[in-house]
C-alpha cells in the first residue's frame, strides 16, 4: 500500500514519536501488541478508533517496524508472517493506521504511517486521508480542498471555536462531463480540543466511500509501566525464558 504523508513541517526534526491506531478491528481484536524494530521490542496499547496513549520513540531516519502478540525470545522468535510497517523517513510525528488483510489471526494487520503535525494552531483543524480510488472535495463554508485518491490533506474550518460552518462534501467526477457525486450536506462545528482525523475508506457494499472520523485530542501521559515508560522498550531476550508480564 502506498504511503499517505502530508508534509505538515521542515524536514529538521531528529525524533519524532510514532503512535498505533486500529479501525475496523473485530471484536476479540488485542489491546497490546508488541512493536519490534531490530532488536528490541515495545509493548504498545492499540485502542480502537483512538490513537494510542504510548508513543514510540525513533529517530528520523527511514526504519521497519514488526507486530507481534508476544514478545519475541530465542525460543519463540518473530513469525515469518508477522506484519512490518515500513517508516518513511524524514517525517514529523507518525501515526500507524492498522487495517485488517486477508489471513487468519488476531495480526491480520496492514499498517499505513500517516505524518502528523505538531504545530498546535492545527487544533481544531481537519486532516483528510483519502483512501479511497476517488478524488474528495471538501467544502469548508467558501474553501475548498481537493484529496486525491492515496493523500491526505489539512482543512481549516473559517469560523473561531465553537462557531458553526456548512459542509459540503462530494466526490469528483470520473469524466469532465459528469456531475460530481454528493455526499455530505450538514452543518459542524469546530472544535479547538484537538484535531480531527478523517478516514475515507472504500465500501464495496456502498455507492460511495465510508468517512470515518476519529478525534485526535492530546490524552494526559501515561504512568510507567512494569517496563519502562510509554515508549521504552526491552531488548528481545538472545536465550532462556521469556521474561515475566
Amino acid at each position: 500500500m502506498r504511503f499517505l504523508i502530508l508534509l505538515l513541517l521542515p524536514l529538521a526534526l531528529a525524533a519524532r514519536d510514532v503512535r498505533l491506531l486500529r479501525i475496523e478491528a473485530p471484536e476479540d481484536a488485542p489491546s497490546r501488541v508488541f512493536v519490534v524494530r531490530g532488536e528490541v521490542a515495545f509493548e504498545m496499547d492499540v485502542p480502537r478508533l483512538s490513537p494510542s496513549r504510548a508513543r514510540l520513540r525513533v529517530g528520523a531516519e527511514a526504519a521497519r517496524l514488526r507486530l507481534a502478540l508476544e514478545r519475541p525470545t530465542r525460543e519463540r522468535p518473530l513469525p515469518a508472517d508477522a506484519p512490518s510497517i515500513d517508516l518513511p523517513a524524514g517525517e514529523d510525528d507518525l501515526l500507524v493506521v492498522l487495517f485488517p488483510r486477508e489471513g487468519a489471526g488476531a495480526l491480520a494487520v496492514q499498517g499505513l504511517p500517516v505524518a502528523l503535525t505538531r504545530d498546535p494552531a492545527r487544533a481544531g483543524a481537519f486532516l483528510w486521508m483519502n483512501l479511497s480510488d476517488r478524488t474528495l472535495l471538501v467544502r469548508f463554508g467558501p474553501a475548498l480542498t481537493a484529496v486525491p485518491p492515496g493523500q491526505g490533506r489539512l482543512a481549516v474550518p473559517p469560523v473561531a471555536p465553537g462557531g458553526a460552518f456548512p459542509v459540503l462534501i462530494d466526490l469528483a467526477a470520473r469524466q469532465p462531463a459528469d456531475e460530481p457525486q454528493p455526499m455530505v450536506r450538514a452543518t459542524w462545528t469546530r472544535h479547538d480540543s484537538g484535531r480531527q482525523l478523517m478516514f475515507v475508506l472504500p465500501d464495496a457494499e456502498r455507492v460511495v466511500p465510508r468517512i470515518v472520523s476519529v478525534p485526535d485530542v492530546e490524552p494526559p501521559a501515561a504512568p510507567p509501566g512494569p517496563e519502562g515508560r510509554p515508549g521504552d522498550g526491552s531488548r528481545v531476550a538472545p536465550a532462556g525464558p521469556s521474561p515475566r508480564r
